[in-house]
């Protein structure tokens, strides 16, 4: 059996769903955002099979998901401002 557990701060998860519920709007499922953008990704193409890589980058933050027609491989790097930085001294 494979299991996946993944711990939250419980104010983390209400600073975001209190922003919903001020919109009126109820949530139905919180995910990380490495496998929200996956979910989102997959629901858009679920037809493809070509090996794609996703890159969420944030400021502290770096995620790469690869997902090679179904499976999923999922990478959390540092560096993600240092990476903004660089795109953004080019322009």
């Amino acid at each position: 059996m494979d299991v996946l557990l993944v711990a939250v701060k419980k104010d983390k998860i209400l600073n975001h769903t209190n922003v919903l519920a001020q919109a009126g709007k109820t949530p139905v499922v919180v995910d990380i955002d490495a496998f929200g953008l996956q979910t989102v990704f997959r629901r858009n193409y679920e037809r493809m099979r070509e090996t794609v890589a996703l890159l969420n980058i944030w400021r502290d933050v770096m995620n790469i998901n690869s997902v090679p027609g179904g499976a999923v491989f999922t990478r959390r790097e540092r560096g993600g401002n240092q990476l903004y930085r660089r795109v953004a001294d080019r322009n």
